[in-house]
């Protein structure tokens, strides 16, 4: 596919890759994907950067994960940084894709914002997003926006391994 290609999120036949979601790497470190704008950065400073995230509140306190930046976008930015987790089941917000990719419900699995209230709620999504989603109840401990500190890491290989994209 060609960097040129609209999302289906306008018009157009590109979607977000169904590997991009979280994954365990143990108990305390799990590996993922977000749409990121951290205020001063440009799409060109963030497109295929990893920060390790260290979470400071909820049941999660205490855990990190390290994401790439695989989209931007605009948010309102009262924090000086804003990390939009990809997780399957997570809500679909402004732009819902996945109406025309998977035939999903108009706002997408569960709330269009927040998405899905409860495990058991992931099987209706399609199996191969099905991990992502049970993630968000498992070692994410369905934590609801929770404040973080983060600092930009060489990406892992794992991450690398699933986008094809590595900054130089």
């Amino acid at each position: 596919m060609g960097n040129n290609v609209l999302s289906a999120c306008n018009g157009g036949t590109s979607y977000m890759c169904n590997n991009n979601q979280p994954w365990v790497v143990n108990d305390k470190l799990a590996y993922g994907f977000s749409a990121t704008v951290i205020r001063g950065k440009k799409e060109s400073d963030l497109c295929c950067a990893c920060f390790e995230l260290t979470f400071t509140n909820t049941p999660i306190a205490g855990k990190k994960m390290i994401v790439q930046v695989t989209n931007t976008g605009s948010y309102p930015m009262s924090e000086s940084a804003h990390f939009d987790l990809q997780m399957p089941g997570g809500g679909v917000g402004e732009f819902n894709a996945c109406t025309s990719q998977w035939n999903a419900p108009p706002d997408g699995w569960g709330r269009r914002y927040g998405g899905t209230t409860d495990v058991s709620q992931c099987s209706q999504l399609p199996s191969v997003l099905q991990p992502g989603c049970r993630f968000r109840y498992g070692w994410f401990q369905n934590a609801n926006n929770p404040t973080l500190t983060y600092k930009q890491v060489t990406c892992p290989k794992e991450l690398v391994a699933r986008t094809g994209c590595q900054r130089k």
